[in-house]
């Protein structure tokens, strides 16, 4: 029997019977796949758990922690205005957290429990230079104004701790965070 090789639409044959093709892959098939895959898997099951998806569009429960009104009135005191114009609390999440804090990037899983007390907080100085002479070494001279915060905010971790702290100079807009509440002190 002679072995010859012949072809026969895509496949190849010796003697009749079928060779074995080795095929790669695309990257781009496996990519379609995997990502295929996935969609179908949070469509079934859901992407994160009913309580997840909760929190990051409802606001925070009512009322503040007993930890963190503690925290709010402890720190009214240390920086200065006991009794506040206002104060406010939530538990946020990004993107709202990183606009508070300013701190990006917009991370989801990110959140953090939030104080901000809005008042004349004269232990926490904002520095800010007034109009100043220069001198002939293009370095300003003259003073420099020490001006009290209007308003201050902390965030603080699973582990009630303080993490950030802020300070502003202008009124602070509470209405752009509808995640904030106001708290009692």
């Amino acid at each position: 029997m002679s072995t010859r090789e012949t072809t026969s639409g895509a496949r190849r044959h010796i003697d009749g019977g079928p060779i074995l093709a080795t095929r790669i892959v695309s990257p781009a098939l496996i990519a379609v796949s995997l990502l295929a895959a996935l969609a179908g898997a949070c469509f079934l099951g859901g992407c994160g758990d009913a309580t997840t998806a909760r929190e990051a569009t409802t606001a925070s429960p009512s009322p503040a922690p007993g930890w963190l009104a503690d925290e709010a009135t402890t720190q009214a005191e240390r920086l200065g205005d006991p009794e506040p114009d206002g104060a406010y609390w939530g538990y946020l999440r990004d993107p709202e957290l990183g606009r508070l804090t300013s701190s990006g990037p917009d991370d989801p899983s990110h959140a953090a429990y939030v104080i901000v007390l809005v008042g004349e907080f004269d232990t926490a100085h904002l520095i800010r230079s007034r109009p100043v002479a220069i001198d002939e070494s293009g370095a300003p001279i003259g003073p420099v104004a020490l001006e009290p915060s209007r308003w201050v905010l902390m965030t603080y971790g699973e582990s009630h701790e303080l993490s950030v702290f802020g300070c502003g100079p202008d009124a602070f807009d509470a209405s752009i965070y509808p995640n904030l509440q106001p708290l009692s002190l």
